[in-house]
């Protein structure tokens, strides 16, 4: 009995799991609010210096938005529009980046001859 007890809160403290994936949360209304307010403002004062939040950073905090959007629906348009700040500063990061290594033309004669974008394909290897 004392074997399978201490078997079972084993079990619970330390889960068995072939997958490394984080646990998803859901974030609270306060935690959302704090975030938000804070993320808009760091991304406000960057006045352009983006390179000081990561494209990581601003990846998680993108999603981390979309989630409070759905959790503090008085608020879906405030989360909404952090989140779309973060995503306009990594496009415009990508899109520096195509410009400085001359690669800018190149994209455009493949977006012109019809070449696929491949927005939402399963590989990254495209």
């Amino acid at each position: 009995m004392k074997t399978s007890i201490l078997l079972a809160a084993l079990v619970f403290l330390f889960p068995v799991s072939s997958s490394t994936q984080e646990v998803e949360y859901e974030p609270t209304v306060d935690q959302c609010q704090a975030a938000q307010a804070a993320w808009l403002s760091k991304m406000e004062s960057a006045h352009g210096l983006q390179d000081v939040i990561t494209v990581p950073t601003l990846h998680a905090w993108g999603q981390e938005m979309r989630k409070c959007a759905i959790v503090d629906e008085l608020n879906y348009a405030k989360y909404k529009e952090t989140q779309v700040d973060a995503i306009s500063a990594i496009a415009t990061r990508e899109f520096e980046f195509i410009k400085r290594h001359g690669l800018l033309k190149q994209f455009q004669n493949e977006d012109a001859a019809g070449q696929p974008s491949c927005l939402g394909c399963a590989s990254t290897n495209h």
